[in-house]
């Protein structure tokens, strides 16, 4: 397992990996993921088999319900697992 270590510009968690960062929707820094790199062509994808939701690292990341019926489905609207505080500040970095 590894940990998430940040989020990129689209509020999905990040690790980096054999020198490549990789990204995890719906996850946080702090959070642990089982994972396996996959080679299709030249391209690399990673497959996720489990997380472990350990939170925010730094605790930046206060969490909050989200308000649409969708969330997590649809794929829009990532950051509305997070407390708008914590959007400001991962939006600001």
């Amino acid at each position: 397992m590894i940990e998430i270590g940040g989020l990129n510009g689209r509020f999905e968690g990040t690790f980096t990996f054999g020198g490549r960062e990789y990204a995890v929707p719906f996850t946080v820094p702090g959070d642990l993921v089982q994972f396996q790199i996959i080679r299709r062509g030249r391209r690399l994808k990673v497959r996720i088999h489990d997380v472990d939701k350990r939170g925010s690292a730094d605790g930046l990341i206060e969490s909050a319900s989200p308000f649409c019926p969708h969330f997590g489905i649809c794929g829009g609207c990532r950051a509305q697992q997070y407390a708008y505080p914590a959007q400001v500040h991962w939006k600001s970095r």
